[in-house]
């Protein structure tokens, strides 16, 4: 049996497909951050249309250090960055921090996923979240893993409520144009 997810919510803009998929490929890969913006105003747009809940402060998923080096900047910070600003609320970026270096989760099945992001995540900063409603921002939900680690992470610092918000949902049967 399937245990219950360690978030309360999950919403995604759109779906991971077409030209919302080229955008953030563009953006992670390849350093367009023009695109953090309108990819910000979907958040935005999905917060005002979906989410009735009320949360207190944001929090991007981390990455890792050595990754952070690499990339140069975290998409899901970046957005979480500017959809702070524009909901009014703090982001907490160095409450939760990637301690363990994972592998790319594009590359691993649903169980090497699991696996991958166990133990992964630390909070850092336990007065940022402690009984405090979360949203957590990231780019792309495909399986949850990534998102549900980071919300159990959460949850046991004494975060009240985990909310989900991601750019894109990537579903098995959609074709990625």
């Amino acid at each position: 049996m399937l245990s219950p997810p360690s978030f309360e919510t999950a919403r995604s803009a759109t779906l991971y497909t077409g030209v919302v998929r080229e955008r953030i490929h563009q953006l992670k890969f390849g350093g367009q951050l023009h695109w953090v913006p309108p990819l910000v105003e979907l958040l935005a747009e999905t917060i005002e249309k979906q989410c009735p809940w009320g949360v207190e402060a944001v929090i991007p998923v981390p990455l890792h250090v050595k990754r952070l080096k690499q990339r140069g900047f975290n998409q899901s910070g970046l957005m979480a960055r500017m959809l702070g600003h524009t909901l009014r609320l703090p982001v907490h970026f160095g409450a939760l921090i990637r301690q363990n270096w994972t592998e790319p989760q594009t590359r691993l099945n649903r169980h090497d996923r699991l696996t991958n992001v166990k133990g992964a995540f630390r909070v850092k900063n336990p007065g940022a979240v402690r009984d405090r409603a979360i949203l957590l921002i990231d780019d792309v939900f495909t399986t949850g893993t990534t998102v549900a680690e980071c919300a159990a992470t959460l949850k046991k610092a004494r975060a009240s409520e985990v909310h989900i918000l991601t750019v894109a949902r990537a579903v098995p049967d959609a074709k990625p144009d």
